[in-house]
């Protein structure tokens, strides 16, 4: 089966929120929405997940992301994630292992999450798979 983390289709929905709302979740399960990064750390930590990422560009197409593994560790951490890519993969997924994950209010890398209105597994270039 599959566990949907992030939910964004409408554009009116504003995923720039802090470090709480993060942590917990926020949304709605059927619509828009953030699972949360508490329940990303026990979900990774009790099996193996692989992780796709698809992704719609306003310009049109369709756009998939892959790694075969990645793990989300604890708060203590800042939600830092490990992605383990299949042997021979060129995901773009592979350059945020490590990162931490920022929001706004809760800085731990360049300011991206400011700069781009999400909170995310930034690296110091705020760059990212699009």
């Amino acid at each position: 089966g599959q566990t949907v983390i992030q939910w964004h289709h409408n554009s009116s929905f504003r995923f720039n929120k802090t470090w709480a709302e993060f942590r917990t979740g926020f949304g709605n399960r059927d619509g828009d929405h953030w699972i949360g990064n508490e329940k990303l750390f026990w979900l990774t930590q009790s099996r193996n997940f692989s992780l796709m990422i698809t992704i719609k560009p306003r310009g049109g197409g369709i756009r998939n992301f892959n790694v075969s593994k990645f793990i989300v560790l604890s708060e203590n951490s800042s939600f830092a994630i490990r992605v383990y890519d299949a042997p021979g993969s060129q995901s773009c997924l592979s350059q945020y292992n490590g990162t931490q994950f920022t929001t706004f209010d809760r800085v731990n890398s360049a300011n991206c999450a400011a700069i781009n209105g999400s909170g995310w597994w930034y690296n110091s270039t705020c760059s990212d798979c699009n």
